[in-house]
């Protein structure tokens, strides 16, 4: 467990804590598919990623949390319950972390409150700038951008549907799956049955920007 809490926020945290934090946590696993929590459940845990991705899904796919990310930080600050369901995207690790703990050691250590709220807004920022960088955008401009932005975490080679990029960008399925075929014609990228793969990675970073 030691080699789990070493994420930065944790290193915020004197040994007491940490031995406080590890008493208080569990490390789970999840195959494909599998919920980790529910829309409207109460929102008793906080969860990191450990290995590999979770869906988070409000009507419809909104973000994706990779290695390192905490999902429901936010929720220190209300104690109310999630607004969004969790699911594991192919085989994921994630560390439960019982939020009470966090909630007692917040007022205890500023440097920790700080981090918890770095990493919040953190979160926050990343949805945003995905808003903003697709702002004014084509669909080709955006999916381009979209695929270099998640292409750094093999999202693609999961299966990752097109009806699930179609949610991530704002578009319609049809829209997504027309403009994949049309990129992978123009030699952009190259389709597969579970995966997408960049062909060129610098004539896709063009597209997004003439985009």
């Amino acid at each position: 467990m030691e080699q789990i809490l070493k994420e930065p926020l944790f290193e915020l945290l004197n040994a007491k804590e940490k031995l406080i934090v590890r008493s208080n946590s569990s490390l789970l696993t999840f195959d494909h598919d599998e919920t980790i929590f529910k829309k409207h459940g109460i929102a008793h845990f906080i969860y990191l990623v450990k290995r590999g991705y979770i869906k988070l899904v409000h009507e419809g796919l909104y973000d994706i949390a990779v290695k390192g990310e905490f999902i429901g930080l936010d929720y220190l600050f209300t104690q109310s319950r999630f607004d969004f369901s969790a699911i594991a995207l192919k085989d994921a690790e994630v560390l439960q972390i019982n939020a009470d703990v966090f909630r007692n050691l917040m007022p205890k250590n500023p440097n920790f409150f700080a981090g918890i709220f770095n990493e919040t807004n953190k979160h926050s920022r990343k949805i945003i700038s995905r808003l903003l960088n697709y702002r004014n955008k084509n669909v080709p401009a955006v999916l381009a951008q979209f695929l270099l932005e998640y292409s750094k975490e093999n999202i693609f080679s999961i299966g990752l549907t097109r009806k699930e990029i179609a949610e991530l960008t704002g578009y319609s399925r049809e829209n997504i799956t027309n403009t994949l075929k049309r990129l992978a014609n123009e030699g952009y990228l190259t389709l597969h049955d579970d995966r997408i793969v960049i062909a060129d990675a610098q004539r896709m970073k063009r597209l997004y920007e003439v985009g």
